[in-house]
């Protein structure tokens, strides 16, 4: 059964909590990394955001692009 969201993958020495939008989520875990990835894409030029974006769509899905999408919309 895979993990949910804001729990790690599995235990690792150097885990930490960081806390996003109130919520405290470990530093493995795949909510903090959609976070992560949505705090780059917004830091990026709009040009290299929609490159971006395109690669998510070609290579991870739909699926990948809206959450990532939705991710972005937020504001980080």
């Amino acid at each position: 059964m895979p993990p949910l969201p804001s729990e790690p993958c599995c235990k690792h020495n150097d885990e930490r909590l960081v806390t996003v939008r109130g919520r405290a989520l470990s530093n493995y875990s795949e909510d903090y990394r959609r976070y992560c990835e949505a705090k780059m894409v917004l830091n990026m030029k709009p040009k290299d955001r929609n490159i971006y974006m395109g690669k998510v769509l070609d290579k991870r899905g739909r699926l990948a692009w809206n959450e990532l999408t939705l991710e972005v919309n937020r504001g980080v």
